[in-house]
């Protein structure tokens, strides 16, 4: 079966589809290659399977270390590459009552003062891997384009302005309202990384077994 829209996100510009008829790892590769090119992982992969886990199971400095089987905060994926990834398609397979929470940048832009805008501006911070850490901003541009980029695990404040920028992202999931995307069977979501912040909800079953599907698009 072929993908098909079923809802668009309802923000400036498209920043998150959901997509039906997606019952397959053939027919979420079909999708992540209509967005763009999907971008192979270090390990190999192609699809990346993750799942719940407790801290004591994850790799350190991980969301799942920090986090367990909690809530993930509001981010965006490869904060830690040179340039992040411009989407995320994704499904899950089995039954989950976690949703996935996103928050459109624009949106979050929209709501800061002009002291918060300009903090956001001059805040430096260091992300990468290790061995090869670079400085980095939160909003960046590539090939024309512009973008964001935060995730807590990986970009440490490099000045003052990051820091407080720290505080003020630290309050989006209490300040704001995300959109909570709860997964049905058959249904893939495929978010734009560079305008999009998206985290994990709460579930309601410590034993839940979900496996969720994620292919990296450039």
């Amino acid at each position: 079966m072929h993908p098909k829209t079923k809802t668009i996100g309802r923000s400036s510009g498209v920043d998150w589809q959901i997509f039906d008829g997606v019952d397959t790892e053939a027919d979420l590769l079909r999708l992540a290659s209509g967005v763009g090119t999907p971008r192979r992982l270090p390990t190999g992969e192609v699809i990346k399977n993750l799942s719940p886990i407790t801290s004591d199971k994850a790799r350190p400095s991980t969301f799942a270390s920090e986090h367990g089987l909690g809530s993930y905060p509001l981010h965006t994926d490869t904060a830690h590459y040179p340039v992040p990834v411009r989407f995320l398609v994704m499904r899950v397979i089995g039954r989950s009552d976690r949703p996935t929470n996103l928050f459109s940048v624009a949106k979050l832009l929209g709501s800061l003062s002009t002291a918060e805008k300009s903090l956001m501006r001059d805040a430096v911070w260091t992300s990468g891997s290790r061995g090869s850490r670079f400085t980095c901003t939160l909003l960046f541009s590539h090939l024309a384009a512009s973008g964001f980029r935060y995730d807590p695990m990986c970009m440490v404040p490099a000045n003052q302005a990051a820091k407080d920028c720290k505080s003020i992202l630290s309050r989006i999931d209490s300040d704001f309202d995300p959109y909570q995307h709860f997964w049905t069977e058959g249904s893939a979501l495929v978010i734009s990384n560079w305008y999009t912040l998206h985290g994990r909800g709460i579930s309601s079953n410590e034993c839940e077994t979900r496996i969720l599907q994620r292919i990296y698009v450039d």
